[in-house]
């Protein structure tokens, strides 16, 4: 029984982890972030975005609970499903062209990082999921920035 334990923990952490991507020593959120933006990109097609945003939001709802259990605390760096969440929300229905994906992914790590606009407040909320909830502010902040500048241009 504990062999299938520690191997569900496995899954978990690769899951969690965006397949080991989490473990790229140097900004491992803007790795997975960059991951995310290139292969939607090169997949543009709003309903496949649509599809996997939708897949790995609640994917991620359901097992992020096990991050302080896995990773012996709440936000861990190599934790990076809430940044795959985040990017592919940023993404979904923008105009298909490198500029508006380009925008989108500098905007999103800057909403991610710097946490304006009451991101951090979600941020520092006593909950596993507020690891995506910060990210999903950041996505729609990005997502209706990216969508007016394009209604502009």
């Amino acid at each position: 029984m504990e062999e299938g334990n520690r191997a569900q923990k496995r899954i978990l952490k690769l899951i969690l982890t965006g397949g080991g991507v989490g473990y790229i020593p140097e900004f491992p959120g803007t790795a997975m972030s960059l991951l995310t933006v290139l292969t939607l990109g090169l997949v543009s097609d709003a309903a496949v975005t649509l599809a996997f945003f939708i897949m790995v939001t609640v994917l991620g709802f359901f097992i992020v609970r096990s991050v302080p259990l896995l990773f012996r605390e709440k936000d861990p760096r190599p934790v990076v499903i809430d940044e795959a969440v985040g990017m592919s929300g940023a993404l979904i229905f923008i105009p298909d062209h490198p500029l508006a994906y380009a925008c989108a992914f500098l905007l999103f790590r800057f909403f991610d990082s710097v946490k304006p606009w009451g991101i951090r407040k979600i941020e520092s909320l006593d909950a596993p999921q507020a690891v995506l909830w910060d990210d999903l502010l950041a996505a729609l902040y990005t997502n209706l920035i990216v969508q007016a500048a394009a209604l502009l241009f």
